[in-house]
């Protein structure tokens, strides 16, 4: 009897205050393209939000004064994989292609090592070039 007067907007556990101020906390320093889809990925891979969190200090290190997006991409002809649908962090850039990749490699010395496998197949990084 119960379970008939259980509010089902509580079903699923409760975020953590913690979650909730990361997830604001990279909603402030990233553009969320495809804003709800973007927020159910990271509440479903919470994960994330600490590995974007650190990540800003790095790509501002090598691609200052940009502002960042994210959004959720789904690769059509790898549907039947696991790693199909991921997060993907955009670099805008001015930079001549072979400039901004040069620097895109730096970045990503930098922050593989630290941050290797911790985002389990999720997280892709490109540049946009502007």
């Amino acid at each position: 009897m119960e379970e008939r007067y259980r509010n089902p907007l509580v079903l699923d556990p409760p975020q953590t205050k913690k979650h909730t101020e990361q997830l604001a906390e990279v909603a402030g320093l990233y553009t969320l393209e495809g804003r709800q889809e973007v927020i159910d990925f990271l509440n479903d891979h919470a994960f994330l939000l600490p590995l974007l969190l650190s990540a800003t200090a790095d790509i501002t290190h090598y691609f200052p004064n940009t502002q960042c997006a994210i959004q959720v991409v789904t690769d059509p002809d790898e549907l039947s994989r696991e790693n199909a649908t991921t997060l993907v962090l955009y670099i805008p850039t001015t930079l001549e292609p072979q400039e901004a990749s040069a620097a895109l490699e730096r970045l990503e010395d930098a922050l593989w090592p630290t941050i290797a496998g911790q985002d389990q197949g999720k997280l892709c990084i490109n540049l946009a070039f502007r």
